[in-house]
This record gives structure tokens, C-alpha cells and sequence, in this order.
């Protein structure tokens, strides 16, 4: 039907985007990503295509839709699809290697990676029993060379000295939600490559679930079957994370 839809190529292309976003809304990202390569067909040439020059013209689109959305911010309902869009069925393209797209998709969301956390950041720390909003107020390093945050609870409570891991910066429309949506998809080898542009581990959404822990709920599922894979992200002193999988291992049940 879209591929015939009459009227000026722009006003059409807003038009799939606006229907791929109603479906976005609704869980259908399969059906969304196709609205957007096609509103990318109808866009003109003068969007120029993403530096990957090398990968044939159906990662192009793929890509060109994903900066299509990237240009607007990674605003709700779009992280799941862009993670659909960067990610490809490699059976029906095996001359593409996989970190070539994923690189090309980094270096779209590079722009909305945040260095680190700021003053005035909204932010989740650690209170115990749980996770509660509150605002950052400062940062230090200290004699030891360990980063520590205060953070002000509920607006009235000052929690000071809080390690790094205690507290997790809200990004439910950018890189972080990005990072999040790759994770739940179980695109490991993307969220690898997310984590090593800079995007924070730290980064969660308001319920306070964050990559790491959306990739092991996905691993827990495997508990009862054939194989346990296990995934550890180390925290330093500093707030820089490792990342790694470890190999798998057949389970013993005594």
C-alpha cells in the first residue's frame, strides 16, 4: 500500500514515520522498522548516506532509518526499534560482518552518549531497601583515587559519599535507553560495543533495571536447560565497568 502512496515524497515519508511510531508504541517494531526504510526511499538525496560505504544498499537503509529517528533523540517508543534496525539476519547477508553495521549504528548514537554525570542529573541511588529518585550535587575523587557522588534523596535528604555502583543515572530517552533495549534483546555483541563507546553501564531506566541486569534475566531463563552462561560486569574504584561474558559452562545438580 505505502509503496504507492501518492503526494509529496516528504509529506509521505512523515506520514510512515508517524504510523511506524504508532506502532512502535503498540510492541510492533518489525512492522515499524519496515515503514522507515520505506520512508527512507522517499526522502531526498540531499540526507546524504551513513560513512558505510562498504555494506550493501539494504544496511544502508537500515542505517539511514536509524539516523532518520537519531536526529530527533532516542526518545520513547524508538530504542527497541533502532535495536531491530542495527541488528540483521547475517544468513541473508554473509558477506556483511557483523561489527561493521554495529560500529556504523555506535557511531550514529555517539552524539547522545553523556561523558558522565553532572550536577543537577536525575539519578536513582541506593538507599538500602531500594532505589529513589533523587538529584546529583557533586562529585569527588578521593586520596585513593575512587570516585564518590553526593545526591539529594527525595529533596530533602543529603546522601553523601556514595560509590559508584550505588548510583544510576535515568536515561529513559538516549543512549542509556539504547543500551537498555539491546540488552533485553539479547544483542550482546552490540551491547559490547555500546559499552565500549562510552555508553554508561551505569545507565537505567525509571525502574531502575539496567543492561546488566536485563542480560542476566534473559540468561536466568536458560537456568533450566542444557547450558548456564554467565555475565559479570566489574566495577573499579573510578565507575569504569568491565564487561565481559564468561564461557559457558554445563550446569551439576547433584
Amino acid at each position: 500500500m505505502w509503496e504507492h502512496e501518492t503526494g509529496a515524497d516528504d509529506e509521505v515519508a512523515d506520514r510512515m514515520r508517524a504510523v511506524a511510531m504508532l506502532c512502535a508504541n503498540a510492541g510492533q517494531h518489525s512492522t515499524a522498522t519496515g515503514l522507515l526504510q520505506l520512508a527512507v526511499k522517499r526522502l531526498p538525496t540531499a540526507m546524504g548516506p551513513c560513512d558505510v560505504g562498504s555494506l550493501p544498499a539494504q544496511e544502508h537503509r537500515r542505517l539511514e532509518a536509524c539516523r532518520l529517528i537519531l536526529e530527533r533523540g532516542a526518545l520513547q517508543p524508538w530504542p527497541p526499534t533502532l535495536v531491530q534496525l542495527a541488528s540483521f539476519d547475517q544468513s541473508q547477508q554473509p558477506s556483511v560482518i557483523p561489527t561493521a553495521v554495529e560500529q556504523a549504528f555506535v557511531d550514529l548514537v555517539r552524539p547522545l552518549i553523556a561523558p558522565s554525570l553532572n550536577a543537577g542529573d536525575n539519578v536513582l541511588v541506593w538507599k538500602g531497601l531500594g532505589w529513589g529518585r533523587a538529584r546529583l550535587k557533586g562529585s569527588r575523587t578521593e586520596s585513593d583515587g575512587c570516585v564518590t557522588y553526593d545526591a539529594l534523596l527525595g529533596g530533602f535528604d543529603l546522601k553523601k559519599n556514595l560509590k559508584p555502583h550505588h548510583v544510576l543515572s535515568v536515561d529513559d530517552e538516549g543512549a542509556g535507553a539504547i543500551l537498555l533495549a539491546a540488552a533485553q534483546a539479547g544483542q550482546t555483541a552490540l551491547v559490547d560495543t555500546l559499552l565500549a563507546a562510552g555508553v554508561s553501564v551505569f545507565a537505567a531506566n525509571a525502574s531502575a533495571s539496567t543492561a546488566v541486569r536485563a542480560h542476566c534475566l534473559i540468561q536466568e531463563a536458560l537456568l533450566f536447560s542444557d547450558t548456564v552462561y554467565l555475565c559479570v560486569a566489574v566495577a573499579s574504584c573510578s565507575g569504569s565497568w568491565s564487561y565481559r561474558r564468561l564461557p559457558s559452562i554445563s550446569p551439576s545438580w547433584g
